[in-house]
């Protein structure tokens, strides 16, 4: 069964950061959470895992809704990005990071040990290509050997056009546009998802005409 997520908000004091957040994560596959700095990526991480409380909204799973379950019952397995100390132990950081074999031994270690729904918040980006790319495929790997649930956070749509099999683009405490990644590069539905896929898919123009004409023209 799919993790059908619908209405999730999230507001600190009058500041909304998560706003009626709507999107299917199907099991065996890879859903890639795109957005920027402060898009309300984490949040959503956080509300599913049971670290913080939501002001509205249901992720309903197995005819269960996750945020009414006690954060040990969800069956979420949470990998931090790398300057969180849970992920330091496989994924190492700055000058004595661990060899690429090392960090996929202990990524692959804890995939097998995951629960149901595994959360990846960017936790690849500092590694060289190949070894991110070794990581990539375990975590394609845990997702369909086991038909778990994966939602892959970063604000790389590189990353995850490589990794992931389907995409939620975040902008301005929403979700803006869903789809394959396929989809959200060649057709992006809004200026936001555009920005996001990357600055090939915008241009600047300044319209000649009035805006009585039945065709306009553009510069």
């Amino acid at each position: 069964m799919p993790l059908e997520i619908t209405g999730l908000s999230k507001r600190y004091g009058n500041r909304w950061v998560l706003r009626d957040a709507e999107f299917t994560a199907s099991e065996g596959r890879v859903l890639g959470l795109l957005g920027g700095t402060a898009s309300g990526k984490s949040t959503l991480l956080n509300l599913l895992a049971g670290a913080a409380k939501t002001n509205g909204g249901s992720a309903m799973l197995d005819g269960s809704d996750l945020l009414r379950l006690k954060q040990k019952d969800r069956g979420v397995t949470v990998i931090p990005g790398p300057a969180k100390p849970p992920l330091l132990g496989f994924l190492g950081s700055g000058p004595r990071q661990s060899s690429g074999e090392s960090v996929l031994d202990g990524l692959d270690e804890t995939l097998t040990k995951a629960g149901k729904i595994i959360l990846l918040d960017d936790p690849f980006g500092h590694l060289d290509a190949a070894t991110r790319e070794g990581c990539f495929e375990s975590v394609r790997r845990a997702a369909r050997s086991r038909e778990r649930i994966v939602i892959f956070v970063t604000t790389d749509f590189g990353q995850l056009a490589e990794v992931a099999d389907d995409v939620a683009i975040l902008a301005a405490d929403r979700i803006v546009q869903t789809g394959t990644p396929q989809d959200v590069y060649e057709d992006p539905v809004t200026i936001a998802a555009a920005r996001q896929t990357g600055d090939c898919n915008l241009f600047e123009a300044r319209r000649l005409t009035s805006t009585d004409a039945d065709l306009p023209e553009f510069h």
